[in-house]
């Protein structure tokens, strides 16, 4: 008896793949205006696809608040998931999850939300206004 199974391989199109990236950098630009109400949507721009540079533009007003070059990927699948859900059955506290590959800096992973927290709470202890 032969049996024939068809595996069919739902691939994503360049376009959705696009969108899903898209999606992702305005999440991202939306919880850091939500994170700083003072800034606006001229100080926080996702950027289109395919550009050099940032995937979240920031004015300068925004680097000070949020100092970062932002590199946003959304994936399917990620090793670095696999680990942070590891870290969440560690206990009751934050999730941290520090990765290292040969020759490379040493990275530490947290939640999004949990990041824009302890960026707006460090600029609070700081005192970091727009005005500086």
């Amino acid at each position: 008896m032969l049996i024939v199974i068809e595996f069919i391989i739902l691939s994503m199109t360049p376009q959705s793949a696009k969108n899903k990236g898209r999606l992702l950098q305005k999440k991202v630009a939306a919880g850091i205006l939500e994170t700083f109400p003072s800034l606006t949507e001229n100080d926080v721009r996702s950027t289109p696809m395919g550009s050099n540079g940032a995937d979240v533009m920031l004015s300068e007003a925004a680097y000070k608040l949020f100092p970062y070059q932002i590199e946003c990927k959304s994936k399917a699948q990620s090793q670095l998931h696999t680990y942070y859900d590891q870290a969440k059955t560690h206990g009751k506290h934050q999730p941290l999850v520090v990765v290292k590959k040969d020759r490379a800096e040493t990275l530490a992973v947290v939640e999004w939300t949990h990041f824009l927290k302890l960026i707006s709470e460090n600029n609070k202890n700081k005192g970091v206004d727009l005005e500086d």
